[in-house]
């Protein structure tokens, strides 16, 4: 039995994470439904990862690089 779990633990080193994910969109599903815009469950999304202590950034801004030269800004959503 333990070498089954530590084997599984080699193959899902992102276990925890995934799952913390995976059960706050569930639970946002679950409270609001379908049929609002998409910024709606992102917000929603968010507090629910926080209340599990997952960090969660809304927008991140990455600096886009072509051959090492600063080509511009993305926001990513």
């Amino acid at each position: 039995m333990l070498e089954v779990a530590s084997e599984n633990e080699k193959q899902f080193p992102y276990k925890d994470i995934t799952e913390a994910i995976i059960g706050s969109a569930f639970e946002v599903y679950r409270h609001l439904g379908y049929g609002f815009l998409e910024r709606v469950y992102q917000r929603a999304l968010q507090v629910e990862l926080l209340r599990r202590s997952v960090r969660a950034d809304l927008e991140k801004r990455l600096t886009v690089r072509y051959k090492d030269t600063v080509v511009g800004d993305y926001d990513a959503v």
